[in-house]
């Protein structure tokens, strides 16, 4: 879907492409034709039918870097201030995940993690396709598994003060007040 003229995903490419050192290799998981448009390379997913935990393990298993930055495609709003100072924080965990108070609709989701705007090292693959497996694919299903950092609100805040970046657009309510968001987003990054 688009917002304001550009679709969700040139949101997040935009954003991604933007962090200072750069980010490395971005990817796309999930085969989709539009998808082509954004000059990144598609994968197909190596885990089709298994959601958004499928889709981690496969851009873990791609990846060419021992740690990987996965989000989601409908978060538009991504800071590439938090973005650049998650990507800091020393590699000595497994998954390094943000945790808020935000009130929305998790989407199946423990609501306080934010497991689509995370780092996840390969060490998580055993615990990750052992869920698979066992067709159990809530995202944080594994969390208890593994070497844990969390990202406390008041840090996140001292990057994204409002928290946008974990605002996700899944339903046409979200559209509608997405769209002014979007333009103060537009008018704060050109000044």
């Amino acid at each position: 879907m688009d917002l304001h003229g550009k679709p969700l995903l040139g949101w997040v490419i935009e954003r991604l492409r933007e962090v200072n050192p750069p980010i490395g290799e971005i990817f796309i998981v999930g085969d989709r034709p539009a998808y082509h448009q954004f000059g990144v390379p598609v994968l197909a997913d190596a885990y089709p039918g298994t959601g958004a935990l499928g889709g981690i393990a496969s851009a873990i298993a791609r990846s060419s870097t021992p740690h990987v930055f996965v989000t989601a495609c409908d978060m538009p709003f991504l800071s590439v201030r938090l973005l650049r100072a998650m990507l800091s924080v020393d590699r000595d965990y497994d998954v390094l995940v943000p945790r808020t108070t935000l009130d929305r609709d998790a989407g199946g989701f423990d609501p306080s993690f934010e497991p689509l705007h995370a780092v996840y090292g390969k060490r998580c693959m055993p615990a990750i396709q052992e869920r698979l497996q066992r067709g159990e694919l809530k995202v944080t299903g594994f969390f208890n598994e593994v070497e844990l950092r969390t990202l406390e609100e008041t840090w996140l805040r001292q990057f994204d003060p409002t928290l946008r970046s974990f605002l996700n657009l899944n339903r046409v309510d979200d559209f509608i007040s997405a769209a002014g968001l979007a333009k103060t987003f537009l008018e704060e990054k050109a000044h």
